[in-house]
């Protein structure tokens, strides 16, 4: 039953959920409630969105581990509810319960969501020195993600760097969108040079470069990339209309 839960909370199918549930319960009316299956359907009603469900299925629990929090945080912090998310949080720590890797992704994406770039920081240090738990690429990802967001590229750019591990497509991403929306052309043209290393075919790093110089009024730079993707034959070719010359 929990791998039927898991692959209903994929497919975000509510009805199906909300029958699942009903054969849950009727299970349990024979059975003392097992804690991994309640689990299961609060992260399933997560996926599908429905964080009051979820909460409701929550606070009946009688016993509460990890996980159960933690599907909690992670449902929150999917849909927005950012305040909602680190108050759990807050509650779980009060709990006694100690946090895994999971539920700090969680709590970094609610902030994240937020813009909370101080708070975002001061829970990364909490995982790192406050429980000793060794960031892993999606942790990284987070962090890259809400400092490009505010503008910190400098710094977004440092974390990179000293990563343990090689930043995958998704972290350049976000850092490449970062560079368009602040104009960063040294910063983009750095981050493009590993997103095509990494996908050459990706026409969307092409684009945003584009976009980047267009915005400067580099426009030879505009028509090199253009270049690039007919010879490439990428798909999304910007077309941009160049400033007439004034002689």
């Amino acid at each position: 039953m929990v791998s039927v839960t898991s692959a209903c909370g994929c497919l975000g199918d509510l009805n199906l959920a909300l029958q699942l549930h009903k054969c849950v319960l009727q299970a349990k009316s024979f059975e003392r409630p097992d804690i991994l299956m309640m689990n299961s359907v609060i992260d399933m009603y997560g996926k599908c969105g429905r964080m009051d469900l979820a909460y409701m299925v929550f606070s009946r629990m009688e016993v509460k581990n990890v996980s159960s929090w933690t599907s909690m945080i992670v449902g929150y912090a999917a849909h927005g509810h950012v305040g909602e998310a680190l108050k759990c949080f807050h509650c779980m720590r009060e709990a006694g319960i100690r946090p895994n890797h999971v539920t700090f992704v969680g709590v970094l994406s609610a902030c994240v969501h937020g813009g909370m770039v101080q708070e975002g920081k001061y829970y990364f240090n909490m995982m790192t020195n406050g429980y000793r738990i060794k960031p892993l690429l999606p942790h990284y990802g987070c962090m890259v993600d809400l400092l490009g967001r505010a503008g910190m590229l400098d710094e977004a750019k440092l974390i990179m760097e000293g990563m343990p591990m090689k930043a995958n497509v998704v972290i350049w991403g976000s850092l490449m969108g970062a560079c368009e929306k602040y104009g960063n052309v040294k910063m983009g043209e750095w981050v493009g040079k590993h997103l095509i290393e990494l996908e050459p075919w990706n026409d969307g790093v092409f684009v945003a470069l584009s976009n980047i110089y267009a915005n400067h009024g580099m426009w030879e730079e505009v028509e090199r990339s253009r270049q690039i993707m007919k010879e490439r034959k990428l798909a999304k070719i910007p077309a941009y209309s160049l400033p007439e010359s004034s002689g």
